[in-house]
């Protein structure tokens, strides 16, 4: 078998269809590769399913008490926004739709993204101000509520990226279905609408692809997806040639995953080369060379900011309110300067 690394004791764990399985004997006997893979797992959102995985399978790991506690913490936080959302929907009768979820994988998010319509933003802000959620941020880019005993809310009522509208309310609310997680249900999206979105947001809202958002795209891409309905709407949307280069990429990934010899790390950075290419598919755009200028440094501050959350100083930041702040306006303005608009 090849040298054992973090990143196939993650997949090896997580996902059993993984071609090159590992001896969780052998991994007990490795206390420092294990503790690489538990950090590679945290940083691609699957610290809660990797951990309890190796418990499953009674791998002996030594954990930081007082993480592990946060995790359940935040699990009960999360618990508790999901219920206070369809309370919330149901007593004021504003619809929403609980996005960008990957329930396909158990795992605790550091915050819940919600869709609803424009004209009940203020409405939503409102209700969810009565049961102490204050509005900590509201721009173009994010609407973003903070409560005790929730987890922070993100209100999303567009999905545009490079000024261009991907995915539009009518078709979203159209892709209404009930999912569940941790055993709370709520209004989600179906296959199709998700696969769109989540693919979406990983090449044009971040630049780079997890682990948890690639395991669940291919755990839908191996359900029941409609591969011709997308098409038939980023065709119609004017994206098509966008999704068809966004999927290939994918299927490429996966394909060195599980059939080729390449390494392939995640958080997968997309190369800047090809998410220019995919911009310049849109259909309606019209760059200058400004434009594009803007846009390659967006793109530019996004490969810089996703290497610093893998670095020591990361942590140090997050513990710091106002470095934190700072970091996040810039993420905003890498935004904003390329045109994307959620809220």
């Amino acid at each position: 078998m090849n040298k054992l690394d973090p990143m196939k004791v993650v997949l090896s764990v997580v996902d059993p269809e993984y071609p090159n399985q590992v001896n969780l004997e052998e991994i007990m006997g490795k206390k420092d590769l294990l503790k690489f893979a538990i950090k590679l797992a945290e940083r691609n959102g699957l610290y809660y399913y990797f951990i309890n995985k190796l418990r499953e399978q009674n791998v002996d790991i030594l954990l930081e008490e007082k993480h592990w506690n946060e995790k359940e913490r935040r699990l009960s936080d999360l618990k508790e926004t999901i219920a206070l959302l369809n309370e919330v929907s149901k007593e004021q009768g504003i619809n929403y739709i609980l996005i960008k979820d990957c329930n396909t994988v158990p795992h605790i998010p550091r915050d819940v993204d919600i869709f609803i319509r424009a004209e009940e933003k203020e409405d939503m802000i409102k209700a969810l101000d009565k049961y102490g959620m204050r509005c900590e941020h509201s721009g173009s880019i994010e609407t973003t509520l903070l409560g005790e005993a929730y987890l922070p809310i993100d209100l999303y009522t567009k999905i545009v990226y490079f000024g261009n509208e991907f995915l539009d309310e009518g078709f979203l609310f159209n892709s209404i279905e009930e999912k569940e997680m941790f055993g709370i249900r709520y209004p989600g999206l179906n296959n199709e609408a998700e696969f769109m979105l989540t693919l979406l947001h990983s090449l044009f809202g971040h630049r780079c692809l997890t682990l948890l958002d690639f395991l669940h795209l291919k755990q839908i891409k191996n359900s029941k997806l409609d591969i011709k309905l997308c098409k038939n709407y980023a065709r119609t949307a004017k994206w098509e040639n966008v999704f068809l280069l966004a999927l290939e990429e994918f299927n490429l990934i996966h394909k060195e995953i599980y059939m080729g010899n390449r390494k392939i790390t995640f958080p997968y950075l997309f190369n800047i080369k090809f998410v220019m290419k995919c911009v310049q598919q849109i259909n309606r755009i019209s760059l200058s060379q400004s434009d594009k200028f803007r846009i390659y440094f967006s793109l530019f501050l996004d490969g810089a900011k996703l290497k610093l959350e893998g670095s020591m100083f990361y942590n140090m930041v997050r513990g710091c309110t106002p470095l934190r702040k700072a970091l996040l306006s810039v993420g905003y303005r890498s935004r904003s300067m390329r045109g994307d608009k959620y809220s």
